[in-house]
């Protein structure tokens, strides 16, 4: 479950709200808060259903349209048939949180049948799976096949846009910033591709090991000149 806000207050307010109704009806509820708030990039905040919340579900069950509705969010459940949804607005339904991508009355069909109408909204996160249906931003990763991507066109996902599919053209192959990626060792061809004091390189493949170089303007490989590289 995810529940929207306009601003952090008042997830803020609705986090620690749901947090010490679970402390009043689940004796066994032991987690330390309930949810932090986290800033969408469109400027909402939102609350997500924790590990503890998963790891609780006992007792009185939590009465989630009383809490939505007592919430003064911009999270409200999904109208009937035949009501109009509004562009621009979040709207929950079956556990999922849905953007309203066009002012209709609602249809008969399932919103994930209608793309046009609704697409499945889910923040940034790098350990979610890709979905068809869903509007992804620039920047934002996602797990298909096992692979991370990266969105590098704000897009609507289909099941025809898949990211192998779209490549250098939607998505990117994701590259986590905080892991030291180590190239293979290339022979240079001048100064202005030489290796410089502290250049890390596999050699001679990528399963081979990594040598640093000790000195700048390093021409030459480890075998070459092993003087001029240390093993890491």
């Amino acid at each position: 479950m995810i529940a929207l806000f306009n601003t952090q207050a008042e997830a803020i307010a609705y986090s620690d709200k749901i947090h010490a109704y679970l402390q009043s009806v689940r004796p066994n509820y032991n987690a330390a808060k309930w949810a932090e708030p986290t800033e969408g990039t469109d400027g909402t905040w939102s609350v997500k259903t924790p590990v503890e919340w998963e790891d609780n579900r006992w007792g009185t069950p939590l009465d989630v349209d009383t809490e939505l509705a007592s919430a003064a969010g911009t999270t409200i459940p999904l109208p009937d048939v035949g009501v109009q949804c509004v562009i621009g607005q979040y709207y929950l339904y079956k556990g999922d949180i849905l953007k309203c991508r066009q002012t209709h009355n609602r249809t008969i069909y399932e919103p994930k049948d209608t793309p046009a109408l609704f697409s499945f909204w889910r923040d940034n996160s790098e350990q979610l799976q890709w979905i068809s249906g869903e509007q992804v931003e620039v920047g934002w990763v996602r797990i298909y096949e096992d692979v991370k991507y990266e969105v590098i066109q704000a897009h609507q996902t289909q099941d025809d846009w898949i990211p192998t599919a779209t490549l250098n053209v939607l998505w990117k192959v994701y590259v986590d910033p905080t892991v030291e990626v180590i190239p293979i060792w290339v022979q240079p061809t001048g100064a202005h591709d030489a290796y410089n004091i502290g250049d890390k390189v596999h050699f001679p493949t990528i399963t081979d090991p990594v040598y640093e170089s000790l000195i700048n303007a390093n021409v030459w490989s480890p075998t070459v000149y092993p003087a001029g590289w240390k093993l890491v």
